[in-house]
């Protein structure tokens, strides 16, 4: 005889949040972001003297090594953000196929010079080679002469546009373990109480302690017996035991820990008001 397993309301709502809840929410996310801008002397240059070379070389390391971390625990992810910028200009002389294939070389000579400073740190091709691709942005800046109005041959160049640069964004690991995120969820639960007279200032403290886009989100799939996080704070804070006026500084300060959160994984604003509710975009 078969045993039939009879699953109450909870139970249903805890095995939906199981097979719907994200990954751990800890998570690779820029933490600065420091550059350095080489200029070149001559018209056409593309070499760089081995003074900037090495400089360069000192400023990749020391700026990849705050990062070791961070990279050695999520290189493997999807969600290892872009961490250099390579950006070569050109002056107004020459045509723009001219420029732009000097651009192109002076952003190879950049690329050389990291891939070098990549190689003396230990990392080994096929992660240099990731770095230099996938987690690489490069830029081309052509001069901004107006030829509408200018003739370039007689306008004089701007040395100022002649240069390279290069940004390395340093990484550090943010997002809330499973059970200090168990412990915002409770923290919200207990405020909440019957919802008679709730700590909106204890929901909104609580709220305020997720540090990424992936806590925010976690933190909504573990409330949805409430509906999700915005019921959960909507029903909640703006019920009608408490006037607007008095919780609105809770409402705004949730709102802003919401897109500060959120912004830390490279995400624009995800929250606002609207009337008397927050209203929450997580994307479904």
């Amino acid at each position: 005889m078969k045993k039939v397993v009879r699953l109450t309301e909870n139970d249903l709502v805890r095995v939906i949040k199981r097979v719907i809840k994200e990954a751990s929410a800890p998570e690779p996310v820029v933490k600065s972001v420091k550059s350095h801008v080489v200029r070149f002397q001559n018209e056409g240059q593309t070499k760089l003297p081995s003074k900037d070379a090495e400089y360069i070389k000192r400023f990749v390391s020391k700026a990849l090594e705050k990062s070791i971390g961070t990279i050695e625990r999520f290189y493997k992810s999807g969600k290892f953000p872009k961490i250099i910028k390579i950006g070569a200009g050109t002056t107004s002389r020459g045509s723009y196929e001219q420029n732009a294939k000097v651009g192109k070389q002076r952003i190879d000579e950049v690329v050389k010079i990291v891939k070098q400073a990549c190689v003396e740190m230990g990392f080994n091709d096929a992660i240099i080679q990731k770095f230099l691709t996938v987690n690489t942005d490069y830029k081309y800046y052509p001069s901004a002469l107006d030829q509408t109005l200018y003739d370039k041959d007689r306008k004089e160049p701007l040395d100022s546009e002649r240069i390279v640069y290069i940004e390395i964004a340093t990484l550090e690991t943010k997002g809330l373990e499973d059970y200090d995120l168990r412990d915002v969820e409770n923290q919200m639960r207990i405020a909440r109480g019957y919802n008679i007279n709730p700590d909106e200032e204890g929901i909104a403290n609580a709220i305020c302690k997720l540090e990424t886009f992936s806590d925010i989100v976690d933190l909504h799939n573990e409330l949805q017996d409430y509906g999700g996080l915005e019921s959960f704070i909507n029903q909640t804070i703006t019920a009608g035991y408490v006037s607007m006026t008095d919780d609105t500084k809770e409402r705004n300060r949730i709102v802003g820990c919401l897109n500060n959160a959120a912004r830390n994984s490279g995400r624009q604003k995800i929250s606002g008001i609207k009337g008397d509710k927050i209203d929450i975009n997580i994307g479904y």
